[in-house]
């Protein structure tokens, strides 16, 4: 008789019915939701005016109020449901922010908030 090195398939595809179930267990619930999805299309929004900023050496301003926000290039309305808290954040000519703060949006029952770090101006989400 010959010994087998290495894993049987059922071994294999146990091991990959784990991982499948764990992956999906991390990435559920609010990351998945509306509310998440426009918070992060939010703060790439405010990423791509800091960028700008750096790119052609001027400050550049973002105004957010309840239900809308304002570039120096265009004005964006949430979609229904949604509304933020009022904000301006301003980049300088190096891209960093001078005041630093944060954003709360809702919609319903879920709350997220956009924090912006002062100096660098890098944000994040937060998940309520």
């Amino acid at each position: 008789m010959r010994a087998f090195n290495g894993f049987t398939m059922l071994e294999m595809l146990v091991v990959m019915l784990i991982v499948v179930i764990l992956a999906g267990s991390i990435n559920a619930g609010h990351q998945d939701s509306s509310l998440g999805l426009f918070g992060k299309n939010l703060l790439h929004t405010i990423q791509i005016e800091q960028y700008q900023a750096l790119a052609q050496r001027e400050s550049r301003s973002i105004a957010i109020d309840a239900q809308s926000l304002d570039t120096p290039t265009s004005h964006q309305r949430y979609p229904s449901g949604i509304s933020c808290s009022a904000q301006v954040i301003t980049f300088n000519a190096n891209g960093n922010i001078s005041k630093g703060g944060s954003v709360t949006c809702r919609k319903s029952t879920q709350t997220i908030r956009l924090i912006f770090q002062i100096g660098s101006g890098k944000g994040r989400i937060e998940y309520d």
